[in-house]
């Protein structure tokens, strides 16, 4: 029984690990560095921006409209990759390409957006790739401030994604994210950028297998390189898709999640990293854990009711309860009405079922390389 007691401590300490401890950790090592200590690298010559899309009609035109705006003038080449399309979106494109020589759009079969990223780089000539996603939009200097950080030193920066409602179900966690990524990036490792915006050096750029996660994988490879990952908080970006449907936003995660587990276990980065501690410790102590919090979740609730007695039944006991409760309060969560409450329950819900979905979906060998 002591060994149980003792799986459940620790258990619970991983569970808690990368969202109290870890960040601390990081705030003493950033105290401890001086900044501007990764030098310069050459200014930007010319940038490829490159957006993804499969059936985007919906977003399309609002996206490309955007990325003109937002463009960094002469020097930008603007690429949509229309990934298998059966809808209007192709069309769209095309049409607004006919008033805007610096936009490309180019038709490709279904393959999914790691393989058409890759096809993309292949077809285009900038020295710096931002790559965003259909259902984003950028702001009207996104682009010049993640240019300004990669000449800082970078090779990859993240952009600081955002959500319109402040009580959609992930807008808490999102600005939590935010702290995590800028404090690593002021450390250069980043661990993974958010795949709705983030730009990369072309000499950088790696191709990936279309299954794995290619904004936690291209990052990661980057450092394996010895160059380092930065996060640029003041390039923001927001999401103009629904965020306060439940099943949209858990099926979204359940993807996201199925992907960085197939990322990390099949993409050998643990062992990869062990002549790299630094980068092992900051891998382990991120994505890791948060890839498998279900599971954890769930590991804690079974060893507490193995444990028995009266307080950590009650402990299981009230997990168990408020799980419910957030389960039924959770789809019931709308934008701008659920407030605090609702957008919590909806996020414990969406994560931890995510979580456990993915690791079953991983187990099927399900990718999700075609979103």
């Amino acid at each position: 029984m002591r060994t149980v007691a003792v799986l459940f401590v620790v258990t619970c300490l991983i569970y808690v690990y990368p969202y109290l401890i870890y960040p601390l950790v990081l705030h003493i090592l950033c105290r401890q560095r001086p900044d501007g200590s990764r030098g310069e690298s050459p200014q930007v010559e010319r940038v490829t921006h490159i957006i993804c899309a499969h059936n985007e009609e919906k977003h399309v035109e609002g996206k490309l409209e955007n990325a003109i705006k937002a463009s960094a003038g002469p020097k930008q080449e603007i690429v949509l990759v229309c990934d298998g399309c059966t809808d209007g979106t192709v069309e769209i494109a095309r049409a607004i390409a006919e008033k805007h020589p610096q936009l490309t759009v180019m038709d490709v079969p279904r393959m999914g957006k790691s393989a058409a990223q890759n096809r993309a780089v292949k077809e285009t000539t900038g020295d710096v790739l931002v790559f965003s996603d259909a259902d984003t939009v950028l702001g009207n200097n996104t682009v010049e401030l993640l240019l300004q950080s990669l000449e800082t030193g970078y090779a990859c920066v993240g952009a600081n994604v955002q959500y319109g409602q402040e009580d959609a179900p992930d807008s808490v966690y999102n600005r939590l994210e935010a702290k995590l990524k800028t404090l690593q990036g002021k450390l250069g490792v980043l661990i993974g950028v958010h795949g709705a915006c983030y730009a990369v050096r072309r000499e950088d750029f790696v191709e990936l297998e279309s299954s794995v996660l290619s904004d936690l994988a291209l990052p990661l490879e980057i450092l394996l390189k010895g160059r380092q990952v930065g996060f640029e908080p003041r390039a923001s970006v927001h999401e103009i898709s629904e965020r306060g449907d439940f099943r949209q936003n858990l099926a979204t995660r359940r993807r996201i999640f199925c992907r960085a587990m197939i990322t990390l276990l099949t993409g050998g980065y643990v062992a990869r990293f062990l002549s790299r501690p630094g980068l092992l410790f900051h891998l382990v102590s991120d994505k890791v854990p948060r890839s498998f919090i279900g599971t954890l979740s769930l590991v804690i609730l079974i060893l507490a009711m193995i444990l028995g007695g009266w307080v950590l039944r009650a402990v299981a006991a009230f997990i168990l309860v408020v799980g419910v409760a957030m389960l039924l309060a959770g789809p019931a969560a709308k934008p701008g009405r659920a407030g605090k409450l609702g957008a919590a329950s909806t996020f414990f819900v969406t994560v931890n079922l995510a979580s456990l979905l993915a690791l079953w979906d991983f187990m099927r060998g399900e990718d999700y390389s075609r979103w």
